[in-house]
This record gives structure tokens, sequence and C-alpha cells, in this order.
């Protein structure tokens, strides 16, 4: 198939979902063999004073910033300036968390892949102030830990804030000056900024949020708290993440050695989803027909991001969007159809098909075990009964039935009657609910979230 018939129903389909979603503005980017051979802008960058978008718009990424901050830390690792398994409490003499003696366990390895037991964070992440990182971090006592260091994984927004204070107590610079001079700077990544001020000097698209059924509405105000920049805060472009992508994710390691590299993208938590997703130090890690794929995701003030990239191919995907909550779904569709296009183009060879995995016959033995009631970090609880080889999940007044797909992963995919009510890890693809139950006693995993156990039920 040719370039162009893959690119010309790439792009009727793009067009046509952003009018079904009522998307303004988006912009795309695909790179094969370790370049960017396809990017476009579509739609404007704001209803009210519309420019057309361009791969060069500048778009807020949302968390597709932990890639960036990963970097820079694995950086001062490979300076020697920091050591990723030493205990925070080394860099930060004195620090205290809610639990006491956390911070004489947790490293930066358990920060940068989810795996500190951290809580997430203000229900409100982000929002305008002045904080300092270091100001963050003296209140962080009064954020409950969700489990103990390298338990369970649990996605955690301070747990990058922290990282990044780290770094810039090692380094003896300001942590946006660390991200300039050790991931922006070398690549001449010069839209990919922290402050409004500067990221307005250049064509930059502006967030929408749905003011009825019919229009969209500018939402002005562009939310700037310094504290929160390691986890969510960066703004960029497809041609600039197109080169941090080619330069560190897709093979080339011109930032890092092959090895931090090869550490960034190796499985250190598992989100115990039907999917098999994984994180690595900063990156989700999956897979696509098979081939083993890493990036990351976002949403912030209604901006969206995602990329991912399949590094023995030295290809990926780049979506970036200026209006997210009517666009969950579609975004996937979106993407699904980058990957496609994109695997068109370069065709690939076809990987062997997967073994499915062994049935240690221990399902029925660990779902009895696991029968209990839970709360998750939001205090919401959950209920989970056996019904023979069935686990009955209920949770937010719903009442579901999963069928075992693995000795500890249990999985209920998406109807067509409504949207299931869980929250989802963002990289996720699916709509469907997934129970699994990790290796950890006392807790259970819902859609990658962790709850902890309150008692048994009969």
């Amino acid at each position: 198939m040719s370039r162009g018939l893959v690119t010309g129903a790439l792009e009727s389909l793009v067009e046509r979902q952003m009018r079904q979603d009522r998307v303004p503005g988006l912009a795309v980017g695909l790179i094969a063999e370790g370049r960017l051979v396809y990017s476009r802008g579509f739609g404007i960058t704001s209803e009210e004073d519309p420019l057309p978008v361009t791969a060069d718009t500048v778009f807020r990424i949302g968390s597709a910033t932990k890639p960036f901050t990963a970097t820079a830390l694995m950086r001062l690792a490979e300076q020697r300036v920091l050591d990723l398994d030493a205990p925070i409490a080394e860099i930060i003499a004195g620090l205290r968390l809610r639990d006491a003696g956390a911070a004489d366990v947790i490293t930066l390895r358990m920060l940068l892949s989810h795996r500190s037991g951290m809580h997430n964070g203000p229900a409100t992440y982000g929002g305008d102030g002045s904080q300092s990182l270091a100001e963050l971090v003296a209140g962080l006592r009064q954020y409950p830990m969700v489990a103990a260091p390298d338990t369970v994984t649990s996605y955690s927004n301070l747990g990058f804030c922290l990282a990044g204070h780290l770094a810039e107590r090692a380094a003896g610079a300001p942590f946006p000056s660390l991200i300039k001079e050790l991931v922006t700077g070398p690549l001449g990544l010069d839209r990919t900024v922290f402050d409004p001020s500067v990221a307005m000097t250049y064509r930059l698209a502006q967030p929408h949020r749905p003011a009825d059924a019919n229009r969209l509405k500018v939402q002005h105000g562009a939310s700037d708290n310094p504290c929160f920049y390691p986890g969510a805060y960066l703004f960029s472009t497809v041609r600039d993440v197109a080169r941090f992508a080619i330069a560190n994710l897709c093979g080339a390691g011109t930032l890092l050695h092959s090895d931090l590299v090869s550490a960034m993208q190796r499985r250190h938590s598992d989100w115990c989803l039907a999917g098999g997703i994984g994180y690595g130090l900063g990156l989700y890690l999956d897979s696509y027909r098979r081939w083993p794929r890493v990036g990351h995701d976002g949403n912030f003030l209604s901006f969206g991001c995602k990329y991912a990239f399949v590094p023995q191919l030295q290809a990926g995907a780049i979506l970036m969007y200026n209006q997210y909550d009517s666009f969950r779904l579609g975004r996937e569709i979106v993407f699904e159809a980058l990957y496609a296009a994109l695997f068109d183009m370069i065709d690939p060879p076809v990987r062997g098909a997967v073994e499915p995995p062994a049935d240690d016959g221990r399902v029925a033995e660990r779902l009895a075990a696991a029968c209990g009631l839970y709360r998750g970090t939001g205090l919401e609880e959950a209920r989970l009964d056996r019904d023979g080889d069935q686990a009955v999940l209920s949770f937010y007044d719903h009442t579901v039935r999963l069928t075992p797909v693995s000795s500890n992963i249990y999985l209920r995919t998406a109807g067509s009657d409504h949207e299931q009510a869980w929250h989802h890890i963002p990289y996720n693809i699916s709509y469907a609910v997934s129970l699994g139950l990790p290796d950890e006693p006392g807790y259970i995993m819902i859609n990658g979230r962790p709850y902890q156990r309150l008692r048994e039920v009969a």
C-alpha cells in the first residue's frame, strides 16, 4: 500500500473523529527508521482566535512529562550525581513521610517506577501557585502512604515531584534548569518548556471544555505551579517529542548510554491488568502486534497527549490535542489508527504467537484467599466475592462478574450498555474491568489501582 493511501485514510479518520468528539485542534506524528516521516496539524488552536494547528504548535502534555523527568535523573545517575538505589533519606537528611522510616527504604528507582507506596497527591493535581518543590516536599507528611514501599504498584504524581526535588538537591540547580541542561538543551527542544510565558511566545493551542451540548469554551488561565513541574507541567510539540523519542526511546541512545535506556524500558512494575501493561522508569510498557512498546500519556486542563514507540523498529506515533473531555475513547481510536498506518508503512515481520500463561493450578485457591472488603486510595470501598471460578466485584453501586484469564488476573470486557465507572490506567486502550491479585497479600488491583483489605467476608 502506498504511503499516500495510508495517510489519506488516516487523515479522513482523524477529521471524522474530531468532528464527532468536537476537538478543535490536534497534531500527529509518525516515526519510522528513526526519522519523523509524517507530521501534520488538524483544526485550530482556539475557537476564539483560530490559527491553524501545525506539528510545531505548542500543547501542554500533562503526565507525558514523566519520561523527560526520568531521563534527566538517569543522566544524573550516569554522572554519579544520583544513586537510583540509595535510600532517599541519604539525599535529604531528616526527610520524613507519614510513615516513620519510609524515607529510609524508598529509593529513586521506586519513585520512578511507582513502587514507592506514596499517595498520588491532591485530588485536584496542579492549579496555580508559587509553591516550590522544596515546600511541597516539606508538606509530604500530610499524605498517607498507600502501601509499604516496594510492595504494590500505585501511580504517584507526588513520587515524581519528590524525585525532581531530590535531583535539584543533589545537582545544586533548580529542576527546570536541570531539564534544560540535561534533556531539552542538548536536543534543541526550544518549544519544550515549563514556563507559560515562554510557551506563549510560540503558536500555542488553547484548552477547551464543553460549555453546553453544542459549544466549546476556551479555558483561560495558563495554570502554573513549580512544585508540580516534574509530574505534569511541560509544554511541547509533536516535532520536539519526536526528537526526544528518536534520541532516547527509539534505540539511538544519544542522550543516555544504552544500558540506562534499557533500564528505563525494563519492566519494574506490574499494574496487574489483563492487557499486560507494565511500567519501567518513567515509561509505560505494552505491546502492539506483539512488538514491545514504550511510551506515556497525559492530560492537563483538557490538553492531552499520548506517544508510544517500538524501540526494536525505531518507530512510533505521537498525538496531541486541546479538548479532552469528550475525546477519551476517540483518542484511542485515533491512536490505534496512527499505529495501523505506521505498520502499513513499515510492514514489519509478523512476530510469533505469544504462549498463553501456564495455569499453575492456584486459580481457585488464590481467589478464595483474596475475597474480602477493600478500600482504595480515595477511600472508596470494593467487595470481592467468589462464585465458582468467577470473581464477583461490587464497586460504586455496580456488581460485575469477571472470568480468569490467568492465575492472578480476571477480566470483564466492556459491553455496549454503558462505559464502566472505574478509573482506567490511561495508557490502557480498553474499557474493560480488570482485577489483579498481586503477590503481596492483603491487596487487590482494580484497573491498575491498589485496594487494601479491610476484612475478610464470608
